[in-house]
C-alpha cells in the first residue's frame, strides 16, 4: 500500500520555505498523520535511507523484511521512519500466524520497538487472527520487560481473551511464570476467575504452588 497524492512528499519544494530538512519532514508528516496524537520527531541521518527501505517493500510477502527495517529504525531512534512505515500500513501486514508487527516485537521481547510503535500510534491491544493480543504474547515468551512496560499503560486490555478464551494470566499461569503472574496481579485490573473455553480458571493451568497460592487468596479476598 502507498500513500495516496494528499500524502506524498512533493517532488519539489521551495528551499526559502523551510529552515532545514528536519522542518520540511516535520511538516511533511504532519499532514501524512492527519493530526494523529504521536510525539514529535526529528528528521536524522538515516531517515532518508530507512525511507527507501519501506518503499521497496511489499506488505504480503516481505514480514520478515518489514519487522527487520522497523526493528532497524527503532534501533536507530528514528521515528520519522516508524511514522512512515505506518502511513504505508505495514504495522498491519502479517507472518504465517496472523502476527502483525507489534505482536512480534511484544514476542520477542523487543521492548524499545514496542514503545516506538505505540508512541507512533499503533493500537497496544491490536490481534491477530485468533484474538492473541502483543500482552499475551509477551506472556507466552516471558518477555518480562513488555509485561511491565503494557500493564502499566492505561488503556491496555489485560483481561483480553484470545480465540480460545484464554488471557494473559492463563499463559503465565500455563508456563509457570512467577514474576509475570506477579506483575499481572500487582495492578488490581486482572481477573483472576475468567473461564476459558475450556471452562478453566487460569490457576487452573499452572504447577507451581506459589502461583496457585497467590491467585486463590486473591479469588478469596475479590470475589467471595
Amino acid at each position: 500500500m502507498h500513500p495516496n497524492s494528499e500524502c506524498e512528499i512533493p517532488e519539489h519544494a521551495e528551499s526559502n520555505e523551510y529552515q532545514d530538512e528536519s522542518q520540511f519532514f516535520s511538516q511533511i508528516f504532519t499532514k501524512m498523520l492527519g493530526g494523529n496524537n504521536t510525539i514529535p520527531c526529528d528528521y536524522n541521518t538515516t531517515t532518508e535511507s530507512n525511507i527507501k527501505l519501506f518503499e521497496k517493500l511489499n506488505p504480503k510477502t516481505h514480514f520478515d523484511a518489514i519487522y527487520k527495517t522497523f526493528d532497524k529504525c527503532s534501533k536507530e531512534g528514528d521515528l520519522y521512519s516508524i511514522q512512515y512505515g505506518i502511513e504505508l500500513n505495514f504495522q498491519n501486514c502479517r507472518d504465517i500466524n496472523g502476527r502483525c508487527i507489534i505482536h512480534q516485537a511484544a514476542y520477542q521481547n523487543n521492548l524499545s520497538l514496542v514503545k516506538d510503535l505505540i508512541k507512533c500510534g499503533v493500537d497496544i491491544n491490536s490481534r491477530t487472527h485468533n484474538n492473541n493480543t502483543p500482552l499475551i504474547y509477551a506472556c507466552i515468551t516471558g518477555s518480562k520487560s513488555v509485561v511491565n512496560y503494557l500493564v502499566s499503560l492505561d488503556k491496555i486490555d489485560i483481561n483480553a481473551q484470545n480465540g480460545d478464551g484464554n488471557t494473559a494470566l492463563h499463559y503465565a499461569c500455563m508456563y509457570n511464570m512467577l514474576d509475570i503472574v506477579n506483575t499481572l496481579l500487582q495492578t488490581k485490573r486482572t481477573d483472576v476467575i475468567i473461564r476459558n473455553k475450556e471452562g478453566q480458571y487460569a490457576y487452573e493451568l499452572t504447577s507451581n504452588d506459589y502461583i496457585l497460592k497467590a491467585i486463590c487468596t486473591i479469588a478469596y479476598i475479590f470475589h467471595e
